[in-house]
């Protein structure tokens, strides 16, 4: 999805929850075929009911370092890209969670 923003075309992509082997592995995947500027995910309400949000802050913290591998299916990828914008949605209060995250970027 484009979206235009004071003149600026933001490359934005919403990435799928499931567990964190998996959103690494797509990370990898949508990276090979294009840049992205700002990656979104979605906690709904019944998300994080078989994984913890700590495990998921965890890639959310190597997304921001611009830095992923996944190793899923004995098939190492690596994505090295410029530190995108994470755009976390939810109805839940995270801010027990924000512990994860550095704030510098």
């Amino acid at each position: 999805m484009n979206v235009n923003q004071n003149e600026t075309n933001l490359r934005i992509k919403k990435l799928p929850l499931d567990k964190p082997d998996l959103l690494c592995m797509m990370v990898c995947k949508i990276l090979q075929n294009e840049d992205v500027d700002v990656f979104a995910l979605d906690f709904t309400r019944t998300f994080g009911e078989d994984t913890p949000l700590s495990n998921l802050f965890q890639v959310v913290e190597e997304i921001k370092n611009g830095y992923v591998v996944s190793a899923m299916f004995g098939s190492p990828l690596e994505s090295i890209f410029t530190n995108p914008y994470v755009i976390i949605f939810t109805n839940q209060d995270i801010s027990n969670y924000c512990n994860y995250l550095s704030f510098e970027r």
